[in-house]
């Protein structure tokens, strides 16, 4: 059923603004400045934000002051994203953004999903056709039609919101579990206070270490050195063109790409892609325990990000990616190297002056790792795998959640579904 009943968006809400224009200066420490950049999968993600001063903060919040219930909208880039604040405390600012700023939390919610609606996804769209850089000014956003609000609408609201909820929390238990991995990984292989024989730490007990001339660093004894490439194979991903696409996922196999990776996460969004069968060689098909990572970028922030596949689902991944199989004894410790600051630092560097940052296969032989006995192997793989297998059955669920959500969404703000 075609929604009728429009209204502009500056009477549906009671302010639509825009975060500030200038580019404070970044600091050590006091307030972060988000952008469009830092909204992802309807959350926000500050984890690349930086530091703005207290009197920068003060000065954007006069103008740009966002509060709970506010609806953050990308308005350059990837346009569209959008995230509904749903705490108390505010502790950034924003640059970058539109801001739908409603009094009624019901009102709020509703239109939060309405703006991820295909109805509304189709206006955006329309505005943005033909323009080489994708931005929507903070006039379109006031002039927004948005579908008015009933109260006989909030049961929709709050099954979407239900979903929502799940959602976040898989997301941020997988988080903690990542932490804790890292912390793990960084003890026994970067401060190698592994478990000796007798279940205390390797090397604050005394244990013995050499010097490596290839690392030009101590190591512990009878650890050799080794690069990704020796405990993993490696494959480049599928090529196709636009027009090879499919619309969805019926008969399809879906393609992960470098946006589809925020950290070490797998984000399911409009980013996702399906190709024919035919496209996807037997290799390029994705397994539990492998490794995909984005090789090219115009951004060098972007080259090198990477995930662990945790679920049995077919997927494929695109050609400016590889895949990494690590061997069957280290898949958890291949993983983590490619995470450790160590890999990441050598990274940069690599791609450091280039105007085109690529890696190829052959640039992993540079990368050395300690490479640990396979007694401390197996302890370490065995200590992670259930933390992985609840990282993957989070991922499944989250999966699962995400494409129910889409599945309702248009439906439910049709009004094509009744909830009862």
């Amino acid at each position: 059923m075609e929604i009728k009943d429009f209204i502009k968006a500056e009477k549906y809400c009671k302010k639509v603004f825009d975060g500030t224009h200038d580019s404070p200066k970044p600091c050590a420490k006091g307030y972060k400045l988000l952008t469009s950049k830092n909204i992802l999968s309807g959350e926000l993600d500050k984890t690349n934000a930086y530091f703005i001063s207290e009197e920068d903060y003060k000065s954007i919040n006069r103008r740009s002051k966002v509060q709970k219930n506010d609806i953050l909208f990308s308005m350059i880039g990837s346009v569209g994203n959008v995230c509904l604040i749903k705490d108390d405390t505010i502790d950034f600012v924003i640059k970058n953004m539109g801001v739908f700023s409603c009094e009624d939390e019901d009102e709020a919610k509703y239109l939060y999903y309405y703006l991820q609606s295909p109805l509304a996804k189709k206006i955006i769209a329309s505005y943005l056709n033909g323009a080489v850089q994708k931005f929507l000014g903070l006039e379109r956003l006031r002039n927004f039609p948005v579908p008015s609000y009933t109260k006989d609408k909030k049961k929709i609201v709050s099954v979407l919101y239900n979903i929502d909820r799940k959602i976040s929390v898989n997301r941020q238990i997988n988080r903690n579990l990542e932490e804790l991995v890292k912390q793990i990984y960084d003890y026994w292989f970067v401060q190698f206070d592994f478990p000796n024989e007798e279940g205390k730490p390797y090397k604050s007990s005394g244990g013995k270490m050499t010097f490596n001339t290839i690392l030009k660093r101590e190591i512990p004894e009878g650890w050799e050195v080794k690069s990704i490439n020796d405990f993993c194979t490696s494959y480049r991903g599928v090529s196709y063109d636009k027009s090879d696409l499919l619309n969805g996922p019926e008969g399809g196999v879906l393609v992960l790409r470098g946006n589809n990776i925020d950290g070490n996460t797998l984000i399911y969004d409009e980013n996702v892609a399906y190709v024919p069968p035919s496209f996807v060689e037997l290799e390029q098909k994705i397994k539990k325990h492998d490794i995909i990572m984005t090789m090219s970028s115009g951004s060098k922030e972007h080259v090198g990000k990477c995930t662990m596949f945790q679920s049995d689902s077919e997927h494929t991944y695109g050609a400016f990616m590889t895949k990494f199989t690590p061997n069957s004894n280290c898949p958890f410790f291949a993983y983590r190297s490619m995470l450790s600051d160590f890999f990441k630092s050598k990274i940069k560097y690599i791609c450091g002056g280039t105007g085109i940052n690529n890696l190829t296969n052959q640039t992993f032989d540079e990368i050395l790792f300690p490479f640990p006995p396979k007694d401390v192997l197996k302890e370490f793989e065995k200590l992670l795998t259930p933390i992985y297998e609840k990282i993957g059955k989070n991922n499944d669920e989250i999966l699962r959640l995400t494409a129910l959500q889409d599945e309702l969404l248009p439906m439910l703000m049709n009004g094509q579904v009744e909830v009862k």
